[in-house]
């Protein structure tokens, strides 16, 4: 079944085969990490050539997460006792397994380009909601002043970070089944974060 919340975002239940009344969701809302006080976890750190009068590098360090926040597995609880079950609880997500592709850069722009060339790090998707993924890209001299467009224009990228995922459920006749989502974040949303701190 599907639950679609008032922004228009939809989570994907479906019901355990070996529990009456549990509900698990499908992987959901894959996006930047925040701090408690909703500062988004990402830094970008630029420095200059010897005389001070242009930017000549930086590095870019972003923690990217997934899952239901507190507020909306709350919400979805209440939309399953109200619509579908009465005694139903919502459980968690269902047991995903990141594929061997697990996090990727997908776009066809410069940015995409960029991104991919200065990537530091080898990152892993979280497989655990709530838990962090760290990225890191660091550009050199011949594209920081592309980084810095983008950063000021970030509508002018079409570039996504992508996260695949496969899990199983049991169908109603009792048979196994493997399944496969795909989590997208915009590097125009990140972008945004980032220039904004919020």
């Amino acid at each position: 079944m599907t639950y679609k919340s008032k922004s228009h975002d939809e989570v994907i239940l479906y019901a355990a085969q070996d529990c009456t009344h549990c509900y698990y969701y499908q992987p959901v809302d894959f996006r930047m990490s925040s701090k408690p006080d909703g500062t988004p976890e990402a830094s970008l750190v630029t420095w200059k050539n010897d005389s001070e009068s242009e930017i000549i590098g930086g590095v870019l360090h972003l923690l990217i997460t997934w899952g239901l926040t507190a507020e909306r597995e709350k919400v979805t609880q209440s939309f399953i006792r109200s619509t579908v079950d009465s005694l139903g609880t919502l459980m968690g997500p269902s047991t995903i397994m990141a594929t061997p592709e697990t996090l990727t850069i997908h776009g066809d722009d410069k940015l995409a380009k960029i991104l991919k060339s200065s990537l530091s790090n080898v990152p892993l998707a979280p497989v655990t909601p709530g838990s962090k993924t760290a990225l890191s890209f660091r550009f050199n001299e011949d594209v920081i002043d592309d980084v810095l467009y983008y950063l000021k224009n970030p509508g002018k990228t079409t570039t996504s970070l992508m996260a695949f995922y496969t899990y199983e459920v049991t169908s109603s006749t009792g048979i196994l089944k493997t399944r496969t989502t795909t989590l997208t974040l915009s590097f125009k949303e990140i972008l945004q974060l980032v220039i904004n701190g919020k």
